[in-house]
């Protein structure tokens, strides 16, 4: 059986081009890694990060700052 692709925070960074932490990819973007430890997270899939960072940036846009 295969076992699914798991990237590193710093290998999703990588491939979005942004840096990005692990707090803000969980607690604003709401996506889940497929596992973690007390030092790293293992993400399953860029492009559910990618989708929910673009829809965050994009929601962004036009509001106004406290």
């Amino acid at each position: 059986m295969n076992k699914p692709v798991c990237l590193t925070t710093s290998e999703v960074n990588k491939e979005i081009g942004l840096a990005l932490t692990s707090k803000f990819i969980i607690d604003t973007l709401k996506v889940e890694p497929v596992h973690y430890t007390s030092t790293s997270y293992l993400w399953g899939d860029t492009d559910e990060i990618r989708v929910k960072l673009a829809k965050y940036l994009i929601d962004a846009v036009g509001k106004k700052r406290a």
